[in-house]
């Protein structure tokens, strides 16, 4: 809905309503109505290719280890592209095709952001690269878990600062 149908409609050159379907090339595009949060998850892992608009449903796509494109909303003074420029750097440093992709569906690629891309050739680059990109998508998975869980991290978090705070109480006596 909103912005994300009209960049679809606009790529693909006909309508993105929910329950619409094109194939365009290799690509098959089939436009979704809105899911719950479980069901979204489960559609994630499904897909070949996610294209995700929010910045929840950016995490969410990264948990799912496939691949995906940040539809990045818009903010003022084109602050949306700095941020997806620090994502892409990290996430995408290997795979220029990726970058070129993610950056040119945001309308930041190029000289100039509204120049056209060249989307047949870029479409065949990227696919041609899926299975990297695949992969990349899993390994990336797997680092952010090595991080641990945000309630975990915390809970660990607060006990150094107890124990920190014992010790001086410690000394202090």
């Amino acid at each position: 809905e909103g912005v994300a149908a009209e960049a679809v409609r606009a790529f693909l050159g006909a309508e993105a309503t929910a329950g619409a379907a094109q194939t365009r090339g290799a690509l098959t595009v089939r436009v979704l109505p809105f899911v719950a949060q479980p069901d979204y998850d489960k559609l994630l892992w499904a897909c070949d290719l996610n294209v995700v608009r929010g910045e929840d449903s950016f995490v969410r796509a990264q948990w799912a280890g496939r691949p995906f494109v940040w539809h990045i909303y818009p903010q003022d003074e084109n602050l949306h592209h700095k941020k997806l420029r620090a994502f892409l750097q990290r996430y995408a440093a290997d795979s220029e095709t990726l970058a070129a992709f993610s950056l040119f569906w945001n309308g930041a690629g190029g000289e100039s952001p509204a120049a056209p891309a060249d989307w047949a050739a870029l479409w065949r680059r990227f696919y041609a690269e899926m299975p990297e990109i695949g992969a990349k998508a899993a390994e990336w998975q797997q680092k952010m878990a090595l991080n641990g869980d945000l309630a975990h991290n915390l809970l660990k978090f607060a006990c150094s600062l107890r124990e920190a705070n014992e010790v001086q109480s410690s000394v202090n006596l």
